[in-house]
């Protein structure tokens, strides 16, 4: 378990300040998945730029969450032989917003060549925690705390991610907001997620995600996740550890941002389950605020025209 600091081996790099507390000016965080540099996470990128220095440029945003799929160096193959200029490409890219605003990777599946070598070596996660490297791992930014998982090893019971996960999300009851971030969705209406099983009826392929650490996040109040792997946006109505609706300010909010930049050719369920909120396919990211009462999330598509707009409270 870590809090937030920045290195960088190239070149000093400005102080950064601690994320402010709760009780003073709102957290602000980019949220998004499936970046990449072709065919728009350039795009993205700089349109990121623009709302960093719209909202006071440095120290204005307190971190970047990224839930895996980060360079595409491999292409769009998962385990494809990397290269490695693509990597470089993608650090020069996200330089002017990293230089001060930490960038936080969630392992995805195309970080996966080489036994994950150039994401270990490039994007050095909790170095300072009791997890597993860049793997899972987890740190506060100010009043919010992120345990943030790997959908490319073992998650489910009896496996040490599990087992980790409980530990650390039962150490951070005292912190006002928990959210958790894994590659794969844990449900989604996105059909490039779903097959047919053998009785012909749609099944779906990351069902023992939910079913092995849903059940955490409802014992532990988790307040809401960030996934990717789907290119598309979707959010979910509040949900228990069943995928059953339920009150909001209860349940566990569940959000896909994996239009940062990857290509797009998805398609939806029809007619959306009773559990999809907002789905998009438009290319975009979100931006979090969190104080005391509220996280408030807007995602906007590229150009800002602003996809969804919504706020996850406290329970009682």
């Amino acid at each position: 378990h870590t809090r937030l600091t920045r290195r960088h081996r190239a070149r000093p790099l400005p102080s950064l300040e601690p994320p402010p507390s709760v009780a003073s000016r709102p957290l602000r965080l980019f949220m998004f998945g499936d970046h990449g540099v072709f065919p728009l996470g350039f795009a993205t990128t700089k349109q990121m730029r623009a709302d960093l220095a719209a909202a006071g440029g440095a120290g204005a945003f307190d971190c970047v969450m990224l839930a895996g799929d980060v360079s595409y160096a491999g292409g769009v193959i998962s385990g494809f032989p990397e290269i490695e200029a693509v990597w470089d490409m993608y650090g020069r890219m996200i330089e002017p917003i990293a230089a001060t605003v930490p960038w936080m990777t969630t392992v995805g599946n195309h970080e996966n060549s080489y036994n994950y070598s150039a994401f270990k070596a490039r994007y050095a996660m909790g170095r300072g925690g009791d997890g597993q490297g860049n793997f899972w791992f987890s740190y506060d930014v100010g009043a919010v705390h992120v345990s943030s998982l790997s959908s490319e090893h073992p998650y489910g019971p009896g496996s040490p991610q599990r087992a980790w996960l409980a530990a650390d999300l039962a150490a951070a009851q005292g912190a006002h907001w928990r959210i958790v971030t894994i590659h794969r969705p844990f449900m989604s209406s996105d059909l490039g997620g779903w097959h047919t099983g053998p009785n012909g009826t749609l099944e779906y392929n990351w069902a023992a995600i939910r079913a092995s650490l849903g059940p955490l996040l409802e014992q532990f109040d988790v307040q809401m996740t960030l996934t990717g792997h789907l290119h598309s946006y979707e959010r979910l109505h509040p949900v228990d550890a069943n995928g059953t609706v339920v009150p909001a300010g209860t349940g566990t909010t569940h959000v896909v941002v994996a239009n940062a930049g990857a290509w797009i050719h998805e398609k939806w369920m029809t007619p959306p389950p009773a559990w999809s909120a907002v789905r998009d396919l438009r290319y975009g990211y979100a931006r979090m605020e969190a104080n005391a009462t509220a996280l408030h999330v807007t995602a906007v598509a590229l150009g800002g025209a602003v996809i969804d707009d919504f706020f996850v409270t406290r329970g009682a």
